[in-house]
C-alpha cells in the first residue's frame, strides 16, 4: 500500500512538473506600443528559459543587452532576412 501511495505521488509530481515546465511565452517586442513591450531589454528581464522573444520591425538602440544565463530566442516577426542586430557604436568604441 506504502509503495502505491508513494508511486502515485511520484507519478502526480511528474505530471504537474511536464505540464508546467513545459510551457514557453512569446514576449513581443514594439517600439511603437502596440505590443507587451518597448524595448527588447525590458522583454529579456521578463522572459523565462524556452521563452521567445518576438521583435517587430523597428530600429531599436540598446545596448548590453543579456539573457542571464537563461536560453531564450529572439527572433524578428518580419523573419530570417528582415533582421539587423548591430552593436552600439559611440565615438569609435562599440560596447
Amino acid at each position: 500500500m506504502r509503495m502505491r501511495m508513494m508511486s502515485t505521488l511520484f507519478l502526480a509530481s511528474v505530471t504537474g512538473l511536464l505540464s508546467g515546465g513545459l510551457h514557453a511565452d512569446v514576449l513581443e517586442v514594439a517600439a511603437d506600443g502596440s505590443q507587451d513591450y518597448l524595448t527588447i531589454e525590458s522583454a529579456l528581464g521578463a522572459a523565462m528559459t524556452g521563452d521567445t522573444v518576438l521583435v517587430h520591425p523597428r530600429t531599436y538602440v540598446e545596448s548590453g543587452l543579456a539573457t542571464g544565463g537563461r536560453s531564450i530566442n529572439i527572433r524578428s516577426v518580419a523573419g530570417a532576412y528582415e533582421r539587423d542586430f548591430r552593436p552600439l557604436v559611440s565615438h569609435g568604441v562599440t560596447r
